[in-house]
């Protein structure tokens, strides 16, 4: 009896699919991810941790400073289209960040690709927003697929 009970329970964990319980908890918090990179920007920063270059020129300063906005780092940001189209775009074992507005080219192009992506700080940080919904997602399969081998006391 222990032994087919243990047999089921081993079943039951290879029924659940990790990769699908990941990709699940990242779609539950896609805006606080996407809050990331948006923050990165404002900080000046790209997915690499380094200041977004190259610097702005003289008269995107000058219009900038008139709009009371930062100009001692590159942001991206003027109106906020940019930053408003961010979206976190999941795959079967990864996710990466997107965005939709039309600038978006034209911006990867001149500041890099790298501007879409997350510093590994916060790489680690989206990890701590998905943990506890991964890990809840991953009990209630464990309960269900290991439901029926539970032997009775």
């Amino acid at each position: 009896m222990v032994a087919k009970a243990f047999t089921g329970l081993l079943d039951g964990l290879k029924s659940i699919d990790i990769a699908v319980l990941v990709k699940a908890s990242v779609e539950a918090h896609k805006a606080e991810i996407e809050d990331l990179n948006i923050e990165q920007l404002n900080a000046g920063q790209d997915a690499t941790g380094h200041a977004i270059t190259p610097p702005y020129v003289p008269f995107t300063i000058i219009h900038k400073q008139a709009k009371n906005q930062p100009t001692d780092r590159v942001t991206l940001k003027d109106e906020g289209s940019f930053h408003k189209s961010i979206f976190v775009k999941t795959h079967q074992n990864a996710f990466e960040m997107d965005a939709t507005d039309p600038k978006t080219a034209a911006l990867v192009g001149k500041y890099g690709e790298e501007i879409l992506g997350l510093t590994d700080k916060n790489i680690d940080e989206t990890a701590e927003i998905i943990e506890e919904t991964l890990v809840k997602s991953f009990e209630q399969k464990f309960d269900n697929s290991t439901h029926a081998f539970k032997e009775p006391r």
